[in-house]
C-alpha cells in the first residue's frame, strides 16, 4: 500500500474483455506524495505486451479522468512494436512521440515533478509534458492524479505487468 515506498502492485495480467475498451489498475500517487513530501516521484514497470492484438496498447498512465490523462505505452502496430507517448486533453487526443522497439517487452517509466512529467522507455527519455494540463485547476474534478498500469484495444488483448513500483 501507500504506507511504504516500493512495489505497490504485485504481478498482474491486464486483459481486455468482450465489450470493454480497456483494463486499468490504479495507484493513488497523490496520497504517496503527501506521505513522503516528495518533490519527484517515479512510476516504473517492466511490461510484456506480446499478448496485444494489432492496435492494442499497454503501459502506464498519469490519470486525472477519462478525458485528461498522459500515457506511455507499448503498442502493437500491425505486428511492429512501438513505444508511444500519447495524451488526452478534453476532446483532443494526440500522439506526442513514437519510437520503434525491437520486441513487445520494455521497461517504461513516468517521472513526475511539480511541473513536468517525463516519459522513458528502456532508460531513454522520449517525451516530457507539463503537469498543469491534467491538474484539478485545468480539468476540474478531485485533487490529485492517479498513476496506473493499463491495457486497451480489442477483446482478447492482454499484457503482463510483473510489478508497478513507485519511488
Amino acid at each position: 500500500g501507500l504506507g511504504s515506498k516500493g512495489t505497490l502492485v504485485p504481478p498482474v495480467t491486464l486483459s481486455v474483455e468482450e465489450n470493454d475498451e480497456y483494463s486499468v489498475l490504479f495507484t493513488d500517487i497523490s496520497a504517496y506524495m503527501k506521505n513522503y513530501a516528495a518533490e519527484c516521484i517515479t512510476g516504473i514497470t517492466d511490461i510484456d505486451a506480446s499478448g496485444l492484438k494489432s492496435g492494442g496498447r499497454a503501459g502506464l498512465t498519469a490519470y486525472m479522468d477519462g478525458h485528461y490523462h498522459y500515457d506511455i505505452a507499448v503498442v502493437n502496430n500491425g505486428g511492429k512494436w512501438l513505444a508511444q507517448v500519447r495524451y488526452r486533453l478534453g476532446g483532443m487526443t494526440h500522439i506526442e512521440k513514437e519510437i520503434a522497439l525491437d520486441s513487445p517487452r520494455a521497461h517504461i517509466a513516468i517521472k513526475g515533478t511539480a511541473h513536468r512529467y517525463h516519459f522513458e522507455v528502456n532508460g531513454q527519455k522520449i517525451a516530457s509534458m507539463d503537469t498543469k494540463f491534467i491538474s484539478t485547476e485545468t480539468a476540474g474534478g478531485f485533487t490529485g492524479i492517479y498513476w496506473g498500469a493499463f491495457c486497451d484495444g480489442t477483446a482478447g488483448s492482454h499484457a503482463d505487468i510483473p510489478s508497478l513500483t513507485v519511488e
